[in-house]
This record gives C-alpha cells, structure tokens and sequence, in this order.
C-alpha cells in the first residue's frame, strides 16, 4: 500500500518480513510539513520513547494516548500488537543531527501484552466507535462470500490471515478469484460483540484493486 501511504498526513508503521525470524519496521513521518520547531517524526519517536520508558507502569505510559491524533495513537497500537502477535520484543537506536547522543529504548517481551492490553483499552474509551483507521492490506485471497459479504486474505507482508465485511454500498466480491493477489482498501472500525457489549475490531472493504491475474 505504498501509493496510498504517501497521500496520507499522518505517521504510519510498517512490518516487512524478510524471513523467518528476520522482520523490518519502519517508522514513517507526516508529508505535510508543520511551523513548530521539532520536526513531526522526531516528536513522532520522543512519543514511542514515552510508551516504552513507562512500561513498567502500562496504565501510564497508555494514559498520554488519548491525547494523539487517533490515527497517530492507533500506529503504536499497531506496532504492539504486531509483537504482541509475534511474541518478540523489540528494541531500537535513533538519533537527529542535534543529539548528543542516541536515544536507545528496549520493550522485553514480558511487557508487551500489558502494554498493548493497556493502549487497546485507552483508545476505546477515547475513541469509542469514532475510532476508526485506513488499512491496506496486500496479499492472496483466501475467500470470498459475497452472500454473507465475508472475505479473507492473506497478508502478503505479515503472512498472517486478515478478515472482513464490505463497507455498505461497498464492491462486490463475486468476481474475485481465489488464489488472486488483490489490494484491499479498508477501514478499521469498532463493532459491538457479545451479551457484555465488548468492542472489537472489523474490517470494512472499501475498495479492491487487482495486483496479479496469477495463482499460488
């Protein structure tokens, strides 16, 4: 989803997969240019080093979430949930021309689930059911349903299972081919789950783009 990322004003993270057990994330600032004095990634990164110097106190380091723009907060949210899923830490160096020396953090896998419990549970009562996020998603189509406007695809980057809906009035996924490679545009939003009214995530397609006639 890299031509949709860049007509976006907003920080977004990425995790590549290179091989098994090797894995890329990268941090990408806002196009648009701002008038303060600290350029908007390197607030970007002092806000990540806050969750990770906090962790030993998740309810602290998720409390200042809430004050981000959501589509800021829902990036970190996004990388924990990655590690969450992957079951790894993570640690990282980063440094501007102006530093007198790096800024080097490290999150141990141990912290990392109540963390992102911590930072799942700030957003939605942030947020509530106005918070919402673009996702692109680029891989193989696993099904496609269009009775029941259900759909899975394969995450090309992640090589994990994503699942959704259409947004209403959405395309329709009767013509698409199993095995395909398709773009997928979405939205993330929050629906109402079970007798105790739990929130969760679910995918809105919005729109769908052929990458490759092939099959697997």
């Amino acid at each position: 989803g890299k031509r949709a990322t860049r007509n976006r004003d907003a920080h977004e993270l990425d995790a590549i997969e290179l091989s098994q057990g090797s894995t890329i994330i990268t941090f990408q600032g806002a196009r648009r240019s701002n008038t303060e004095d600290d350029p908007l990634l390197y607030r970007a990164l002092h806000q990540l080093d806050h969750l990770f110097k906090n962790a030993d106190t998740p309810d602290r380091a998720a409390a200042t979430l809430a004050q981000y723009d959501p589509k800021v907060a829902n990036a970190y949210l996004r990388l924990m949930k990655f590690l969450k899923t992957r079951k790894t830490g993570f640690s990282y160096t980063w440094a501007t021309p102006r530093s007198t020396r790096p800024s080097h953090q490290a999150l141990l896998l141990e912290k990392v689930e109540a963390l992102a419990k911590e930072m799942e549970s700030v957003l939605d009562k942030a947020y509530g059911d106005e918070g919402t996020d673009d996702v692109i998603l680029e891989g193989t189509l696993k099904m496609a349903d269009e009775p029941n406007k259900r759909w899975r695809l394969k995450d090309s980057e992640l090589g994990i299972i994503k699942e959704g809906t259409v947004e209403k009035d959405g395309p329709s996924l009767s013509s698409l081919v199993i095995d395909g490679k398709y773009r997928f545009e979405c939205q993330e939003g929050k629906t109402q789950a079970g007798s105790r009214s739990r929130k969760r995530s679910t995918l809105y397609l919005q729109s769908i783009t052929l990458l490759d006639d092939s099959v697997d």
